[in-house]
C-alpha cells in the first residue's frame, strides 16, 4: 500500500471570532477541511484508512491563530487523535 492522502478545504466564514491565550481575534478567515489518508503505519498497525477533519482561523495582520485537527481510524490500538494549536503570545508591531 502506498501512502496517499486527500484533504479539501473550504471557506467556512470570513468574519469568525476566536479566543486564544494570546487574546480575542475577530474578522478571522475560518477554513474547514475534510479528507482521508491511506497509509502503512508499521509497528504492528499496518495499512489503515484515516479520516481527517481540520479547522483553521487566520486573523487579519497576524496569520494563523488557532488550528484543530482530528483523526479517526478503525485500526486497533489507534482509534482517534486530536491536535489543537493556539497562538499563546502576540504583540502588535
Amino acid at each position: 500500500m502506498t501512502d496517499e492522502s486527500l484533504l479539501a478545504a473550504t471557506f467556512a466564514a470570513l468574519d469568525a471570532a476566536v479566543t486564544t491565550p494570546a487574546g480575542d481575534f475577530e474578522r478571522c478567515l475560518l477554513l474547514e477541511g475534510q479528507g482521508q489518508a491511506d497509509s502503512d503505519l508499521g509497528n504492528g498497525v499496518g495499512a489503515t484508512h484515516i479520516e481527517v477533519t481540520t479547522r483553521e482561523w487566520y486573523a487579519p495582520g497576524v496569520g494563523l491563530v488557532r488550528m484543530e485537527r482530528h483523526e479517526q481510524t478503525s485500526a486497533k490500538g489507534l482509534q482517534a487523535g486530536s491536535l489543537v494549536m493556539e497562538l499563546d503570545d502576540w504583540s502588535r508591531p
